[in-house]
C-alpha cells in the first residue's frame, strides 16, 4: 500500500483539513486526463455519425418505398376511375337496352363503347 501511496503522490495530492477535502492534480495528471477526455470524445462522436449515418440511409430507404406505394397509389385510382366510368356506361346501357339485349351482350357493347371512347379520348 506504501508504494502506491507513494507512485500516486506524482500524480496527486490530497489533503483533508477543517476547509474540507482539497486535491491537487499535477500538470501530467491533467494531461492524461485531457487526452482520456478527448479519445472518449472521438469515440462518441464516431459512434454518433454512425448512428446517424444509418439512420439517414433508413430515411432513405424509406422515401424510395415512399415514391414507390405513391406511384402504386395513382395507378390504382386510375383504375378506380376507369372502373367508375365503365359502371356508368354499363348503368346507361342497361337503361336503355333492358328489353333488347341480355346482360352479357349489354357487358360486350360496354366494353366495345369504353374502349372506343378511351381510343379517341371521350368520356
Amino acid at each position: 500500500m506504501g508504494k502506491f501511496i507513494e507512485s500516486v503522490k506524482g500524480f496527486m495530492s490530497v489533503k483533508i483539513g477543517r476547509a474540507g477535502l482539497s486535491i491537487k492534480l499535477s500538470k501530467f495528471t491533467i494531461f492524461l486526463v485531457s487526452i482520456f477526455l478527448i479519445v472518449i470524445g472521438v469515440i462518441l462522436i464516431n459512434v454518433v455519425e454512425t448512428e446517424i449515418s444509418q439512420r439517414n440511409i433508413q430515411i432513405e430507404r424509406h422515401r424510395k418505398m415512399i415514391k414507390t406505394l405513391e406511384k402504386e397509389i395513382d395507378v390504382q385510382n386510375e383504375e378506380l376511375e376507369e372502373l367508375k366510368e365503365f359502371k356508368k356506361l354499363m348503368e346507361a346501357i342497361q337503361n336503355l337496352s333492358r328489353r333488347i339485349l341480355n346482360e352479357e351482350e349489354q357487358k360486350n357493347l360496354a366494353k366495345v363503347v369504353y374502349s372506343e371512347s378511351q381510343k379517341y379520348k371521350y368520356n
